[in-house]
């Protein structure tokens, strides 16, 4: 979503200094208050043919933002929670994850136990933040804060599958956020959270 890019660019611009510290939320109400079909909701719930619940569901949006700012982690550690044992009886509907990095820290919310949707990240640096939702950006600066504009994206980048199809017709590498070499990087944040969540201790990336 073009909310991504607009964040994305004021980090890249130095408008925040140094980025240091990351803060996610994604999540909804869970999958069956957003209309999914029976066999997607048994799928999404089952711990071995999906991996996890909330932490697989929405972990991956949190990693991947992770990995765009701040490059591959040191450690992941990794909490769950149980609160609606009756709808997710088989897997964890509330999951957080701290990324450590040497000089930065991600912090990151996946949950199918929110009153509305949310798909929001704050990037923090010494001069500034900004912090994006959905809806749109604001850049906050000591007392001044500021919605910043949001440029659409071309149709051939505005959707994954469009932008996959446009590379692979032009002969183009995939990039960004779609990337095969972050998303692999995703993957690996994701076990080992998994991981942490059975040890109850951080997993240090080899």
């Amino acid at each position: 979503m073009a909310a991504n890019y607009a964040a994305k660019a004021q980090a890249d611009s130095g408008a925040l200094g140094q980025v240091s510290r990351l803060h996610g939320i994604v999540g909804h109400g869970g999958p069956g208050s957003t209309g999914v079909g029976q066999y997607f909701f048994e799928w999404l719930t089952d711990p071995e043919k999906n991996g996890a619940g909330a932490l697989m569901d929405f972990g991956c949006y949190n990693a991947l933002w992770s990995l765009w700012y701040l490059g591959r982690p040191e450690t992941v550690f990794a909490q769950v929670n149980h609160l609606r044992p009756q709808t997710f009886p088989k897997v964890e509907d509330a999951s957080s994850m701290i990324l450590h990095y040497k000089n930065a820290v991600g912090i990151f919310e996946g949950s199918w136990d929110l009153p509305r949707s949310f798909q929001d990240l704050e990037v923090f640096g010494l001069k500034g933040s900004v912090y994006m939702t959905q809806r749109g950006v604001e850049l906050k600066q000591a007392k001044e804060v500021k919605q910043l504009p949001l440029e659409p994206l071309p149709p051939e980048r505005a959707e994954p599958i469009a932008y996959m199809a446009s590379a692979l017709r032009n002969k183009k590498p995939i990039e960004g956020l779609v990337a095969l070499g972050i998303n692999v990087g995703v993957n690996e944040i994701i076990e080992a959270a998994k991981m942490s969540v059975k040890s109850g201790q951080a997993v240090k990336l080899k």
